[in-house]
């Protein structure tokens, strides 16, 4: 899945403070994600934590789903 335009600048913008319960296999599968992230040099601009990733995932998937639904 490619990366969408503009994931950076959407992970960096002033945040918005939101509360997510989730499960400890998330947590996890975005810990294993922080060093193949890290070493994309697209990201090279930013910080990688878990909190980076989870963002990033979001980004991504928000993209996915307006593909799919034809939002744009």
């Amino acid at each position: 899945c490619p990366i969408p335009f503009g994931a950076i600048e959407k992970m960096t913008k002033k945040p918005v403070i939101l509360s997510l319960r989730l499960s400890e296999e998330i947590l996890e599968d975005a810990e294993e994600l922080i060093a193949p992230v890290q070493s994309d040099p697209r990201y090279s601009i930013t910080r990688i934590t878990r909190s980076a990733v989870l963002k990033l995932a979001i980004v991504v998937g928000l993209s996915v789903l307006r593909g799919e639904y034809g939002e744009n």
